[in-house]
């Protein structure tokens, strides 16, 4: 154990590991990074509590280097499992006289030094007791969340917590307190310590708040996922009777972000067989009085479940979920009845993600994955309502499935109606100020439609200006500080442009063609245009004489903006950098695309795609040039003022383009060599 130089602590960071040599390195280094950058003055400790591994975890968490204390503690009392780690963490912390505890699995190759400010903020600066996570997952995990915890937490609270076992939370010492004080069931100290959490956060009317912390790609679960549902299961069955008729009193704010990733990884096959396997053969088991009391299927259903070997779809599942939630609240439930009542509704778990997992094959849009989830969240919800199960759920309306489908708007005239989907919005972001070098761009972005009462949406697209975005990076070149070689000079006979400005054009592009007022040039990033993208205009005044560049790596660029919004909002945000640019043989310039981020540069066609009169037409659409144009529009040309457009209505697939997609790389060689 390593000696703490300060006995009282602000902050502590625990990471519980089980065998988690191979990664707890990067973990560590991150949250020391995290604390060391953003918290300097808060006394702060990194502890690592460990289930007595048999890799050597101990001994590497020991060698890493930290500027943060470091404290190793090893958990040898039975039972060992994270639960028992965390609520080690806890009492830690109490020892200590810790005010803000926060807990980060180990396996995690997807963190980020910005998680531990992102995990703590909401406690010393929103006053919040407990933060929970939201972040995107690969479509094949997260099961005991999609189809056991999340709607259970919904329907007996009304509220979406997304993430309610994530493994990265962040407590207050007033809920931290609160947690040591409860009765844990013997599952608490497994796996069931994050549901036992949530739960006891919300039920217990803690400030609870959610936070986006981006992608989460970590060891697969799915292999664990039978003692883990089990575990979860008897936690969250013993633990939601403490709180009854609550919703009323909730103190929670949630997210609603995306929270399918666009990384895929199924589970092998021979996994898949064996929970198959696995789920039948523990169902022929099961006592059919259980499968009756707990779950309230009849004799005939269960019969027909087990001779058909049927999976559980959405119905089927939901109505088990209210049965036993029907049961637990009306029956005093002890740690054996809730571990009888898990074990009974585990098989048909099984199935309900294997039928789930057929679901996912014919559905490739992270939106429609995340509708899927929650329809059956609320389809429980409404059969509380509808039949009278018994929770409390005050004066929150539940409306029938069909108000759940996609908006509608009324047609002039009232004949008929439109769906939202033929409308698609262009707003200018207003207030955006002149930017100058050195500016955070995606802070002066989110700052000004904070003020102008814009909230960011899923789907929505934002176009910038490629020329504040060059100028927030230094992009801007005084013409004085330029030495034109002969070349340059040559070039700037033959078109009469000044040579300065061609010799810039020469360091950002390839020469193609020059002919009197043309410069016609193939940029370095890779597209054709007259200029070089040097550009003079809205750079500064005219006795200056600067001239703009194009951004460095304008992908990049646009990834940051979409990231910050993605942080602040949870909301998932295109994000379009356009320049306007000339073409040869058309008259004038128009506004295209240079840098894509968190949406598709190509919409490609389909094999199946016919137009108005069935003749097959696979063709691919150039999304984000169309895009860019229509934001040019607003945009103008010249003392508009409005370099950020906000594009809503769109719709499109959750993939990340780039700029690259939409060059034709190969044609465009060939025709170069000509």
């Amino acid at each position: 154990m390593v000696q703490v130089r300060n006995k009282k602590l602000d902050i502590i960071v625990g990471i519980p590991t089980y065998n988690e040599a191979d990664s707890i390195s990067n973990t560590v280094q991150k949250i020391d990074r995290g604390l060391s950058r953003y918290f300097p003055e808060h006394k702060a400790l990194i502890v690592n509590i460990d289930s007595q591994s048999s890799d050597g975890t101990s001994r590497v968490f020991d060698e890493i280097k930290t500027e943060t204390d470091k404290m190793s503690l090893v958990v040898k009392k039975q039972p060992r499992g994270k639960g028992a780690n965390i609520f080690s963490l806890i009492k830690l912390g109490k020892k200590l006289g810790a005010k803000y505890i926060a807990t980060i699995d180990a396996d995690i190759t997807t963190i980020t030094e910005e998680w531990p400010k992102l995990l703590l903020n909401p406690l010393i600066k929103e006053g919040a007791d407990f933060v929970t996570p939201v972040y995107t997952r690969n479509r094949y995990e997260g099961n005991t969340t999609n189809h056991f915890c999340f709607p259970l937490l919904y329907a007996w609270f009304g509220c979406k917590i997304n993430q309610p076992i994530g493994g990265d939370f962040a407590l207050s010492d007033r809920f931290s307190k609160y947690i040591l004080e409860q009765q844990k069931p013997k599952d608490a100290f497994l796996y069931g310590v994050d549901i036992f959490l949530s739960i006891h956060a919300v039920g217990g009317n803690f400030k609870t708040r959610e936070v986006y912390l981006g992608r989460k790609i970590h060891k697969p679960s799915f292999p664990k996922i039978i003692p883990m549902f089990q575990q979860v299961a008897a936690t969250m069955l013993f633990v939601l009777p403490k709180y009854k008729n609550k919703i009323s009193d909730l103190h929670v704010e949630t997210k609603d972000g995306q929270r399918i990733d666009d990384f895929i990884r199924k589970p092998e096959a021979a996994r898949i067989a064996f929970l198959k396997k696995h789920a039948f053969q523990n169902l022929q088991q099961l006592p059919k009085k259980n499968i009756q009391e707990y779950l309230g299927l009849s004799s005939q259903k269960i019969t027909e479940i087990k001779k058909a070997k049927s999976l559980i779809y959405e119905k089927d599942w939901v109505d088990m979920l209210a049965e036993a939630s029907r049961y637990i609240y009306n029956h005093a439930i002890s740690d054996k009845v809730a571990t009888d009542i898990a074990l009974t509704i585990a098989p048909f778990f099984f199935l309900r993600v294997l039928a789930y997992f057929n679901d996912l094959e014919k559905t490739k849009d992270q939106n429609d994955i995340d509708e899927l989830i929650f329809g059956q969240a609320d389809k429980l919800q409404h059969i509380f309502a509808s039949q009278n199960v018994g929770i409390d759920l005050g004066e929150k309306k539940i409306y029938p499935y069909s108000q759940y489908s996609s908006l509608q708007i009324k047609q002039k005239g009232g004949r008929k109606l439109m769906s939202s989907h033929y409308a698609v919005t262009l707003s200018a972001i207003p207030g955006i100020p002149l930017i100058k070098d050195g500016d955070d761009l995606p802070a002066i972005v989110l700052k000004c439609a904070g003020q102008a009462a814009i909230h960011f949406e899923n789907g929505d697209v934002l176009v910038v200006t490629s020329k504040i975005v060059s100028k927030a990076e230094g992009r801007i070149v005084p013409l004085a500080s330029v030495q034109p070689s002969e070349k340059a000079r040559e070039i700037a006979g033959k078109s009469g442009k000044d040579a300065r400005v061609v010799e810039l054009m020469m360091q950002e592009s390839q020469i193609l063609n020059v002919e009197p007022g043309v410069v016609e040039t193939l940029h370095r990033l890779g597209f054709i245009c007259t200029s070089g993208g040097v550009d003079r205009a809205n750079t500064a005044k005219p006795e200056e004489e600067k001239v703009s560049l194009l951004p460095v790596n304008p992908d990049e660029s646009a990834g940051r903006i979409s990231d910050a919004i993605a942080h602040a909002t949870g909301k998932r945000v295109g994000v379009v950098i356009n320049d306007s640019l000339g073409i040869r043989y058309r008259a004038g310039s128009v506004g295209l695309a240079i840098g894509v981020a968190a949406m598709p540069a190509i919409l490609k066609g389909t094999e199946d795609e016919v137009d108005l009169y069935g003749k097959k037409r696979n063709v691919n659409i150039s999304f984000a040039d169309e895009i860019a144009a229509a934001g040019s529009l607003l945009m103008g040309q010249s003392r508009a003022g409005l370099p950020v457009i906000l594009i809503r209505g769109l719709r499109y697939p959750n993939e990340h383009g780039k700029l690259a997609d939409l060059i034709v790389t190969d044609q465009l060689k060939n025709d170069l060599a000509k």
